[in-house]
């Protein structure tokens, strides 16, 4: 627009405005420059507020913009930019902790350890959107600790389970016919479709006939 040009402006105001206002029409024109700052600034305001609420898959989309954005200070313009680098920075670290807390269930099975991986896992997937590389990469991780505790849990219970053949074993060949029994029995009852229950039922054979035997 050249300076001093006319601009053709059509308005329309009700007779209930007009009297309102005594019959004073009042116009107010906000320059678009004016106005898109004002959004930029909002959406600055709004960045900050994603980013408290660890909400980083949007801090990043929109950082990515505002950075850049001209209309903005340079002291917002490098804000935005080492919000996403925070973003960045606190994701990499929750994501290498989610695996350090994966290798942690390989090596032993604690359900507190578990229950953590859950909640970090539960962390990052409020944080992006379902398609995010970040979400899927958590997702992934979170699947192969648990994997790994069911693995470790159960390898556990079928060494406690051995145990248990093996020390009723030891009473039979003592002749601890009466102990024998007492841990057969438990392994028949607790575990009756593991594989060391038919080890026990053999053992309890065993005992049988060394009840019958004088």
């Amino acid at each position: 627009m050249k300076e001093a040009s006319y601009v053709h402006i059509s308005f329309g105001a009700t007779s209930a405005e007009l009297k309102a206002n005594k019959g004073e029409l009042k116009v107010a024109l906000t320059p678009y420059s004016t106005q898109r700052k004002q959004g930029a600034i909002e959406r600055m305001e709004r960045l900050e507020g994603l980013f408290a609420e660890g909400r980083f898959g949007e801090v990043l989309k929109i950082g990515a913009q505002l950075r850049n954005e001209t209309l903005l200070s340079e002291a917002d313009r490098e804000r935005a930019h080492s919000l996403c680098g925070k973003a960045q920075l606190i994701t990499r670290r929750w994501l290498s902790l989610l695996e350090d807390l994966g290798r942690q269930l390989e090596d032993e099975p604690r359900t507190e350890v578990l229950e953590a991986a859950r909640a970090l896992a539960r962390r990052l997937e409020e944080a992006y959107e379902k398609s995010s590389a970040e979400r899927e990469r958590a997702a992934w991780l979170l699947a192969r600790g648990e994997a790994a505790y069911k693995k470790a849990v159960e390898q556990r219970s079928r060494d406690k389970l051995d145990g248990l053949v093996k020390k009723a074993e030891d009473f039979v060949n003592k002749g601890l016919v009466g102990h024998a029994l007492l841990v057969v029995r438990h392994i028949l009852t607790r575990y009756p479709t593991t594989t060391q229950a038919g080890a026990a039922r053999i053992l309890l054979q065993r005992i049988e006939h060394m009840r019958r035997t004088p």
